[in-house]
């Protein structure tokens, strides 16, 4: 614990250390679209606070080129550009004269952390988890043509797994078997690319993969949900299948008539399974309406033949399908979809022989539907959504019940007393079975979570 105080102060006070510049404030934001902000770049682009509905993502998210500012799927920051807007989102940010012109690329640096805690009350237990603690940065140098960076790593201050939330495991294996790690840090992201501009982006490295562009429609709670998207199978982040974030990926993205979104992804992961490309992906998202948004995704992983002959319920290479549609309005958030997944998900049975207990892979297909809703009114919100998780218990699935079902009722309530920070209660009500044939748990939460960022900007 100490040396993680030791990290988080060191950047805290290099980033705190950095010169202040003139500037001017644009305010930019995003619903479902893209949105260009006109603003004078010159001098390079500091995002300063958000204020979306959504995480701003350098390169991903947010960006700039020669003309201002863009946003997408629900970033909405304030940005610091030095020199003069030129655009009615503008406002002078200090009366300090023009900074003289600079040559050479333009450099950003920002620095991202995020520290959330959990009290978990279940069947007359009472626990402390922590629930996606992490560190990030983002980095950025180029013109027109800008090259960027990003890497995060989760952070476990209390000890304890994330095990209800499973979007924020850092254990990528899943055919693979690997362990789950209790370090204090755990690599979630770290990618490199290049933004082309309206040619599009490409990247590479562990990111998010083109099946939860589709996912995230529903992964809107501050603990539960995403069980039932064939996201993050296996209790694994999806690194291997390319679901979650992604190991070994590569990744082309573009927008056109800003209004549609296209994702491509390849996975080179092993060199075990004799193939060239270890995963291949699409994605497309349409906006036809103001506020709606309505998406596909296609994601293969291959796995080598002989795994799966070994592996009971492993017949062919995993595959998994998702569609999904989201509103986003003033106040109101609604959003569902429907996954469908094949040999692509896996639970490990306790079995015990000769007096020795040991876990036996099994995998399975499944349908999940997720649905969830969210009310804003002021700073306090509103949560509500239902998942149901259907294994299809096939003649060489031995050990799973076939009665397995996975589903939940999910309400919650948060609040934000500062804009950074959020306070939350949620209860998730289990109705069906686990893969043993145990009655699914009903489970209470209360947490908290606070944001911080810092930003530098580099000549």
């Amino acid at each position: 614990m100490k040396n993680v105080s030791l990290f988080v102060l060191l950047i805290w006070t290099t980033s705190a250390a950095a010169q202040e510049i003139p500037s001017v404030t644009v305010h930019c934001t995003s619903e479902t679209e893209r949105q260009h902000c006109a603003a004078d770049t010159h001098a390079g682009v500091l995002l300063v606070r958000s204020t979306g509905s959504s995480s701003c993502l350098l390169g991903r998210t947010w960006g700039y080129d020669a003309a201002g500012v863009w946003v997408t799927e629900g970033c909405g920051a304030e940005f610091l550009v030095a020199g003069t807007a030129t655009g009615p989102s503008a406002q002078p940010a200090s009366a300090a004269p023009e900074p003289p012109q600079q040559s050479g690329a333009d450099t950003e640096f920002s620095f991202y952390a995020r520290f959330g805690s959990n009290m978990v009350a279940r069947d007359d237990e009472l626990d402390v988890q922590d629930n996606g603690s992490r560190l990030a940065f983002d980095f950025s140098i180029g013109d027109d043509v800008r090259f960027f960076a990003k890497g995060e790593w989760s952070v476990n201050l209390t000890g304890a797994g994330t095990e209800l939330n499973p979007g924020e495991s850092t254990d990528s294996g899943f055919i693979e078997l690997e362990s789950v790690s209790d370090d204090v840090f755990g690599s979630r992201l770290g990618y490199v690319g290049v933004d082309f501009g309206d040619n599009g982006t490409l990247t590479m490295g562990k990111q998010w993969g083109v099946h939860y562009d589709i996912a995230t429609y529903t992964d809107a709670f501050n603990t539960f949900g995403s069980e039932a998207s064939a996201t993050f199978n296996a209790g694994t982040d999806g690194g291997f299948a390319g679901t979650g974030r992604a190991d070994g990926a590569l990744q082309y993205r573009n927008t056109f008539f800003d209004a549609v979104d296209v994702g491509l992804q390849a996975q080179f992961r092993s060199r075990r399974n004799d193939h060239f490309v270890d995963n291949y992906g699409l994605s497309l998202r349409a906006r036809p309406w103001r506020g709606v948004e309505a998406g596909i995704a296609y994601t293969r992983a291959r796995v080598e033949t002989a795994l799966q002959r070994s592996v009971s319920g492993l017949d062919d290479d995993p595959e998994y399908w998702i569609a999904g549609v989201r509103y986003s309005g003033d106040a109101l958030t609604l959003a569902g979809i429907y996954s469908r997944q094949r040999n692509g998900d896996l639970v490990r049975i306790p079995v015990e022989e000769d007096d020795d207990i040991f876990d036996i892979p099994e995998v399975f297909d499944a349908e999940g539907v997720e649905l969830s809703a969210r009310y804003q009114i002021g700073t306090v919100g509103l949560l509500a959504g239902f998942l149901n998780y259907d294994p299809k218990i096939e003649a060489d699935n031995a050990f799973i019940d076939p009665d397995a079902r996975r589903r939940f009722y999910i309400a919650g309530v948060d609040y934000f007393p500062t804009p950074r920070t959020r306070l939350y209660a949620e209860f998730r009500l289990g109705d069906g079975i686990d893969a043993l044939g145990e009655d699914l748990e009903d489970v209470f939460v209360l947490g908290a979570k606070y944001e911080f960022s810092a930003n530098r900007l580099k000549d």
